[in-house]
């Protein structure tokens, strides 16, 4: 692979012929060594401005005194090159590549902890297998139930699931408050019962149906021998059966209707503040200036106006918003015409019932049965009103379910569940068989590890924040390294290694660097070529000197 750099920053010119092994840039401060590991780094990764740069600042990149920039990178039959100022990566074959981590455009301790979490999935492959998800839903999901998130994760991911499921919790969360008329919460959720429950109610679905229809049988023969018109007999019955839900249908409704009418004049008030529509008007025959008409009521007369200056598009956009918002206000009206039509409805339902209620108690016969019409009647309203409080309490119970059954989900699917434990697993294979290896025989160096709270590494176990700035530097590289191993990467550059002292050099590239798979560019700070390691000598590779931007082999005695 054959690099080639003109008027690059602060390389005037710099040609070198890298191969498996180390490349080492040396040389003083502000001489261009930087630079040329950038440029490398633009050339494989195909990022053509430094990070921070804007593309009309891209002269900025082009070194003082010249015209123009170019980074040329050469293989037997493959190429990439970026000429500046007005750069462009322009490629021919399958010319190598690496990541910016790789090549030191960025670095992972820079991430923040979400991206740390995406990229670390992404790199070690730690998303959770289909059979692990199944598992872990299985104690609380039904097979069926099962099989529809797998399909959901299979298509949207796991993001776009555990956000699907978040939509679906707030809408059950909302119909509980519909049934139950309060505020959602945990806790009230599981305690929640109708108003006027008692031990009266605590008995089985199943028991509170019998209980009904023998309330309603007794009821039926005691009204059969009292009631004159038994034509009207069963509707009568029926009426004053319905009493209770009927109330409490009505109650509900009033208790929500503040709310829908608060919601519809929101957004009437809303619609009433949007931009009103633009009349784009017509080209005027003598000037072409865009004018409307206007019309004055009170003189009763019509002018010409200059029409209102607007951005492209912006008429149209304004409309459309209009639009949107008729329709928003339309639906919230037709909400509050629906609750003050259902509490009419409650409140004359109510009325007959009480005039059901008087007509079966002036059904007397004289016979002694009016006593007993009257309790069987009470028992049987009673069984009702306990009939529809069970309903409603097992309805919200159901419901209440569902949100808890969404949250467990969303708990094993989300960041922190199912994910989190896979990726931890991984990051421990990836701890020993990567980063562990790269130092076992370099003695002046330590493993790095991965907080798994933080995914914040640390060197020889002590938190990367509290490491010395020499120490942070040996770990972003050990991480750049088996990120670059794991990746496939073409080519590592390293810059900055003069960080490290002579014993630590040594063991840099005498064992973390030596038996890599791809070549490695590093670029180190020497005041004179007398301290550069002859790294051809030690057949390591080779070392390149560079001053005043211009770089050259070394030639050692």
């Amino acid at each position: 692979m054959k690099i080639r750099i003109r008027n690059y920053i602060g390389v005037a010119q710099a040609e070198l012929e890298i191969h498996n092994g180390i490349t080492l840039i040396a040389g003083d401060n502000a001489v261009g060594k930087s630079s040329v590991l950038r440029g490398i780094g633009s050339l494989l990764t195909g990022d053509i401005l430094p990070r921070g740069i804007n593309k009309g600042d891209s002269d900025a990149v082009v070194m003082d005194g010249s015209k123009a920039a170019e980074l040329i990178l050469t293989t037997d039959k493959d190429s990439a090159a970026i000429a500046y100022p007005n750069p462009k990566y322009i490629t021919m074959g399958d010319p190598p590549h690496a990541s910016a981590i790789a090549v030191g455009l960025a670095n992972y301790t820079d991430m923040k902890q979400e991206e740390r979490a995406r990229f670390l999935a992404q790199l070690l492959q730690a998303a959770p297998k289909e059979e692990a998800v199944a598992a872990a839903l299985a104690e609380h999901m039904t097979q069926e139930d099962i099989h529809i998130v797998l399909r959901m994760v299979e298509k949207e991911g796991f993001d776009g699931t555990v956000e699907r499921l978040k939509e679906r919790r707030v809408k059950l969360k909302g119909k509980w408050e519909d049934m139950t008329g309060q505020r959602w919460g945990d806790n009230k959720a599981v305690q929640w019962l109708p108003e006027g429950w008692s031990e009266y109610d605590e008995i089985a679905v199943e028991q509170v149906s019998a209980r009904l229809a023998a309330s309603q049988e007794a009821y039926d023969r005691a009204a059969k021998k009292s009631v004159v018109d038994e034509t009207e007999y069963q509707g009568l019955v029926d009426l004053l059966g319905r009493r209770e839900p009927t109330q409490m249908a009505l109650s509900m409704a009033k208790t929500q209707l503040p709310t829908i009418e608060a919601a519809w004049s929101k957004l009437h008030a809303e619609m009433e503040g949007l931009p009103k529509p633009i009349e784009e008007g017509v080209p005027c025959p003598h000037c072409g200036a865009f004018v409307v008409m206007r019309y004055d009521q009170l003189k009763g007369t019509y002018s010409i106006v200059p029409a209102e200056k607007m951005e492209e598009g912006e008429p149209e956009r304004r409309k459309q918003a209009i639009a949107a918002k008729r329709e928003e206000v339309k639906e919230a009206y037709k909400k509050l015409e629906y609750q003050q039509h259902l509490i009419g409805e409650c409140e004359a339902k109510l009325r007959e019932i009480q005039k059901a209620e008087t007509k079966l108690k002036g059904s007397k016969k004289g016979d002694g049965h009016d006593e007993i019409v009257q309790k069987a009647l009470a028992q049987l309203e009673k069984a009702k009103a306990s009939a529809a409080r069970v309903k409603l309490a097992n309805d919200a119970d159901e419901t209440a379910g569902h949100v808890r059954l969404q949250s467990i989900v969303i708990e094993i699917l989300g960041p922190e569940g199912l994910r989190r434990r896979s990726l931890n697993a991984k990051l421990s294979e990836f701890e020993s068989t990567q980063l562990a290896m790269l130092v076992k025989t370099a003695p002046t160096w330590k493993a790095v590890t991965i907080d798994r709270e933080t995914l914040l590494p640390r060197y020889g176990g002590r938190p990367y924040v509290l490491c010395s700035r020499s120490e942070q530097w040996r770990t972003n590289v050990l991480l750049q390294i088996a990120i670059a191993l794991l990746e496939g990467a073409a080519m590592v550059c390293i810059d900055g290694a003069d960080i490290l002292s002579v014993n630590g050099q040594d063991d840099f590239f005498m064992s973390v660097l030596e038996k890599l798979p791809f070549p490695v560019v590093v670029g180190a700070m020497y005041s004179r070529p007398k301290g550069v390691p002859d790294l051809a000598r030690a057949e390591l590779g080779l070392s390149y000197w560079m001053k005043d931007g211009a770089l050259s082999v070394m030639a050692f005695q």
